[in-house]
């Protein structure tokens, strides 16, 4: 509730930009919170934190918070919602013209993503039992875009599929843990310049294509 409320605020002078400079002004805001984190030090811990924090929450508290978020998101993108969200991120001047309140869903988005984000970071300071300001910065920010560069922005199993993959790659090439965001950030370079549309959107866009073809080769047959 204090995410979304917090990023409803935000929403207010935020919802009226677009591009480049709401994501500008984004990141200014991801700094200034870190800045106050750090000098409120009797309410945040400072560059220290919190820490000695109660461990509430085991493994499968995760599994059933993962699994509720999921669902949510998809109940959310089959609805009318999901649907003007949609028109919006591929065309917002269709979208108006459909009457749809481009700023109020750009508000209800920047709310319904402070809520998750609040969940995620309440269910990590109770599973890490500390919370320093460093845990939310910039390499968070960068870490989260590649995971919807690789694996696509349209489907909900892109983002999914790309935190599955750049998650597991320092695992699987330990060499390359500790160049980890040099390493998401040519991947994303490569991802934008030669599969813009993420791995997850390119196979769904891929099979449609094939089912289209296939479709209008049995239409001819049958004529």
């Amino acid at each position: 509730l204090a995410g979304a409320a917090a990023d409803g605020l935000l929403a207010l002078p935020l919802a009226r930009l677009r591009g480049v400079f709401q994501a500008i002004a984004t990141l200014a805001f991801v700094q200034i919170v870190l800045s106050l984190a750090l000098y409120a030090e009797p309410l945040t811990g400072g560059a220290m934190g919190m820490n000695g924090l109660p461990r509430l929450v085991q493994g499968w508290h995760l599994l059933g918070v993962f699994a509720l978020v999921l669902y949510l998101v998809f109940a959310l993108s089959r609805g009318g919602i999901g649907r003007a969200f949609d028109t919006i991120r591929q065309e917002e001047t269709v979208a108006v013209s459909l009457g749809i309140r481009v700023v109020r869903y750009h508000r209800l988005a920047f709310a319904l993503s402070g809520a998750v984000a609040g969940l995620g970071g309440g269910v990590m300071a109770h599973r890490n039992y500390s919370l320093v300001p460093e845990d939310f910065g910039f390499p968070l920010l960068v870490s989260v875009l590649t995971f919807v560069v690789l694996g696509g922005r349209a489907a909900v199993l892109g983002p999914l599929a790309g935190a599955a993959v750049l998650t597991a790659l320092p695992e699987l090439a330990r060499p390359l843990a500790d160049y980890r965001l040099a390493v998401n950030g040519l991947l994303m370079v490569l991802f934008i310049v030669h599969l813009p549309h993420g791995v997850v959107d390119t196979l769904i866009l891929q099979a449609r294509r094939l089912r289209l073809a296939a479709r209008q080769r049995a239409g001819e047959a049958r004529a």
